[in-house]
């Protein structure tokens, strides 16, 4: 009878576990949900910013930048890559005080100014040129250090306190290491960081990835929706999102796939402690959504407005001046060659 009784309990225990696990199964969205059809009318600088400020980067009447594509803040020193290919130019207490513009094949010189970093630590500038296979580093000033062969293919990379790289690859590419990983000064490979796997072949190379913080490298999954932190020891999930209208897998593991109406996926963010502004990108659409990690909401919208002063948001990128400030160039006004940066400092 004890026997008879023990098992129709554990039946009953086993229907129960099996309902649960099919229940859980069903339709149940893994992280914050985005829904890009719940829309409001604008994301507005009063929902994740205190205030603004203004800095005037002087370049001395000369109009050498033709656009920025990517800059980075450190102490009193800006480090601006230009878009049009003229190298890199060096602010120092907002004057212009060096452009690396080294073009060539020989020593000390650069074919290409393929990837860019900084390493806050000892104040040098990092270029890689992936024509040449090497790396040159220059002090804050524009002074040369030195090259050395980088043999890794890569499509960015941040420096570590050691001196190693982290170097990203964010889609499968055959018979290239891809994914997050860390190598030496060489660009030989030492560990994996963060896997990409043979399904990600969905090709957003020219929108960064990832976002180099102070000592951290935070880093967007645009296959799973995830976002990672990345130091050289370990990774950390510290949020999933659950898409509505992504991009299906089967689009996403397709390296021919192009953009298509009414699909998204992940074209560029920003990140705070508190904050994180994103971007997906459809054939046909482009939307905002503010994250707030602190109560978990999210707002959606298709334009950024600043309502804290008269000033509006340029469409170019932001950059990254600590854990609460943004950056963003705006327009300047014709035959003016100075450049204004816009200094958003993010709520906490």
């Amino acid at each position: 009878f004890i026997h008879l009784k023990f098992k129709k309990i554990m039946s009953i225990r086993v229907v129960f576990l099996f309902i649960l696990i099919c229940f859980s199964c069903q339709n149940v969205p893994e992280g914050t949900l985005i829904d890009l059809s719940d829309t409001s009318p604008a994301i507005y600088y009063s929902d994740f910013i205190d205030s603004v400020s203004y800095v005037k980067l002087n370049t001395n009447d000369s109009c050498l930048i033709s656009e920025i594509e990517y800059m980075f803040v450190d102490s009193n020193y800006c480090i601006v890559k230009d878009q049009g290919g003229d190298g890199v130019f060096i602010f120092y207490q907002n004057q212009l005080i060096g452009h690396l513009n080294n073009f060539g094949r020989g020593p000390r010189e650069f074919v290409k100014v393929s990837h860019l970093c900084i390493d806050r630590h000892f104040n040098q500038i990092c270029i890689h040129d992936d024509i040449s296979k090497k790396v040159l580093k220059y002090t804050y000033n524009g002074e040369f250090i030195k090259e050395y062969p980088f043999s890794a293919i890569i499509r960015d990379f941040t420096i570590t306190d050691d001196r190693k790289f982290i170097c990203i690859v964010p889609y499968y590419i055959p018979e290239v290491k891809c994914g997050v990983w860390l190598a030496d000064s060489n660009g030989n490979y030492l560990k994996n960081l963060y896997e990409v796997s043979k399904n990600d072949q969905f090709n957003l190379s020219s929108v960064p990835s990832y976002f180099q913080c102070e000592d951290y490298l935070i880093y967007y999954d645009r296959y799973k929706d995830r976002v990672i932190k990345v130091n050289p020891d370990s990774t950390q999930v510290l949020f999933k999102f659950n898409l509505k209208q992504a991009l299906p897998q089967k689009m996403k593991q397709d390296p021919s796939q192009d953009f298509v109406p009414g699909l998204f996926i992940e074209c560029g963010f920003f990140y705070s402690e508190r904050f994180m502004l994103l971007g997906f990108l459809s054939l046909d659409k482009h939307y905002w959504v503010l994250f707030d990690s602190k109560t978990g909401s999210v707002k959606v919208a298709e334009k950024i407005i600043n309502d804290i002063d008269d000033r509006k948001i340029n469409s170019g990128p932001f950059s990254y001046m600590g854990n609460h400030t943004f950056v963003t160039a705006l327009q300047a006004s014709e035959n003016d060659c100075n450049i204004y940066l816009q200094l958003l400092h993010v709520k906490k």
